[in-house]
């Protein structure tokens, strides 16, 4: 492998000759080689649109060339589509604030301009990782922003659809079973009566109770403190990029809520939106695994259970004893939202 030199402030980095990242990645890949999580692709075309914006506001205030501004944009629509997903593989777990993730992209989308414009990669002849893609932003803002972005598109395209279709199938399993009557259970003890379809409905309110609760949770995360740079000051940052920047933002994101915080500097000491998002999830995670549970009970059997429901075949359920088949499914679905939920939760509010 042949190799190319970059200078930093800390000295001289050799990074290979053909990638587009440069010496601060480089770094970052030696020092932060932790775990086998990597950043989701939602994160890393959040992380574009909030460069994106950024250099078009910065363009409309002047600041950026318009030759230098096509080709920042250009290699950040590449970016965003992931053509250079190969070369964003971080390790999540690295320095504080994100700066890693921040420059990788910075260095990426720099090196991709230059190239554009004629100049070779790690030479940063008219576009710099830091002076220009980086205009305006610091780690401590861009970071926790496209956090936010990452998630609210994660919860509108994947996680709210989803939940509608189990909603859905749990209330036409509540149609199939109307009429029919069955015991009700108070301490896992015969009480009184009532109908299939009294169950699954209860089952899909929970759930909608639990979404509308995290779509309102999700609203915290439209307040931004883009622009607060540094320590949410706004240093060196003119006074009317806020409002340039969220304009820009919401056209690329197409999340038309998005607003700069009044205060950036509690904006970027506090990551209470996340937790209060995370609450939402939360109640979502508790409905599932209390459907998951009353499932298995209601399957049990089928000779010596209560064997009311009958759960789908899906796999033979022991290895000694042929012909038992056991609830895969709501084991699985039961087990990795208790994992989510207690153990990598971090993973599932940054990172999506």
């Amino acid at each position: 492998m042949t190799y190319r030199r970059e200078k930093d402030a800390l000295g001289e980095v050799q990074v290979p000759k053909d990638v587009y990242y440069g010496s601060f990645t480089k770094r970052a890949l030696d020092n932060f080689n932790l775990s086998t999580q990597r950043a989701s692709d939602y994160f890393r075309k959040a992380i574009g649109s909030v460069k994106k914006s950024a250099c078009l506001a910065n363009t409309e205030m002047g600041l950026i060339s318009k030759e230098n501004s096509k080709a920042i944009l250009t290699a950040l629509d590449e970016f965003i589509e992931g053509r250079f997903s190969n070369e964003y593989n971080l390790d999540i777990f690295q320095a504080g604030a994100g700066t890693p993730f921040n420059m990788n992209c910075n260095e990426i989308v720099a090196n991709r301009a230059n190239e554009l414009l004629g100049a070779e990669k790690g030479t940063y002849k008219y576009v710099h990782p830091n002076n220009h893609v980086n205009m305006g932003q610091s780690s401590n803002d861009t970071i926790p922003t496209a956090i936010r972005i990452a998630n609210l598109w994660y919860f509108e395209r994947e996680l709210k659809p989803a939940l509608m279709q189990l909603i859905n199938s749990l209330r036409s399993k509540a149609k199939d079973g109307a009429g029919v009557l069955k015991v009700g259970r108070t301490h896992m003890q015969d009480a009184v009566p009532m109908t299939f379809e009294q169950e699954f409905n209860a089952m899909a309110r929970m759930l909608e109770k639990s979404l509308d609760f995290a779509a309102y949770c999700s609203k915290s995360m439209h307040e931004l403190g883009l622009g607060g740079t540094a320590i949410g000051s706004g240093i060196t940052t003119p006074p009317e990029y806020k409002d340039l920047v969220v304009k820009h933002l919401r056209e690329v994101t197409g999340l038309e809520d998005l607003y700069i915080s009044e205060d950036t500097i509690e904006m970027t000491q506090s990551c209470d939106a996340l937790g209060i998002f995370s609450s939402g999830l939360r109640a979502i995670a508790n409905d599932w695994i209390k459907i998951c549970g009353d499932l298995k009970i209601l399957n049990m059997g089928p000779l010596t259970g209560v064997s009311e429901i009958e759960l789908p075949e899906v796999e033979p359920g022991s290895s000694i004893m042929p012909g038992k088949v056991n609830p895969s499914v709501v084991e699985a679905v039961r087990l990795l939202v208790m994992i989510m939920l207690y153990s990598w939760e971090c993973k599932v509010v940054s990172f999506s």
